[in-house]
């Protein structure tokens, strides 16, 4: 049975190596694009966002809808959000843009920063962070479940807020 469940990872209870592994993991499970949000006061966040676009302009995919983890008044949860490829070389490159691991800010500075990473599986989310909130939800298996627990992934079975 390939039953799909929903797992919820809490940011402090995953270590940045932690996350990079479950980034890894996801990666092998067959994520193949992912998703991320640059969110910036312009004209000031220039450097950022040119950062941002040398280091994964030859990752870039044609925008297409994709379920979000967040919607803002207004906005649908399917949307049409900017796409790049996942795979071991973007994975290195999103390390290098979030140092703190996929939980955290990445290329932070003062008027810009990346957060919200999602990662796709065949167009459906498999790991969407909503960075502000400190938490990821995680869409496998049973069998995939057990692969994470093998690996000593720290995860919930119900939002943590509500227990």
């Amino acid at each position: 049975m390939n039953e799909i469940v929903t797992l919820f990872i809490v940011e402090h209870e995953v270590s940045p190596d932690d996350a990079w592994r479950l980034v890894e993991w996801c990666h092998r499970a067959g994520a193949d694009e992912f998703s991320l949000t640059i969110l910036a006061a312009l004209p000031d966040a220039q450097e950022v966002c040119q950062a941002f676009d040398q280091a994964f302009s030859r990752f870039r995919r044609d925008p297409a809808p994709r379920e979000g983890v967040m919607a803002y008044a207004g906005e649908e949860w399917v949307r049409s959000v900017p796409l790049w490829t996942l795979t071991l070389e973007s994975v290195d490159q999103l390390r290098q843009a979030f140092p703190g691991g996929v939980f955290s800010l990445g290329m932070r500075s003062d008027v810009a920063w990346l957060e919200n990473v999602c990662l796709y599986r065949e167009g459906e989310l498999l790991l969407g962070v909503v960075t502000h909130e400190l938490l990821g939800t995680l869409r496998v298996t049973q069998v995939e479940r057990a692969e994470l627990d093998r690996l000593g992934i720290s995860y919930h079975t119900q939002p943590p807020f509500q227990r």
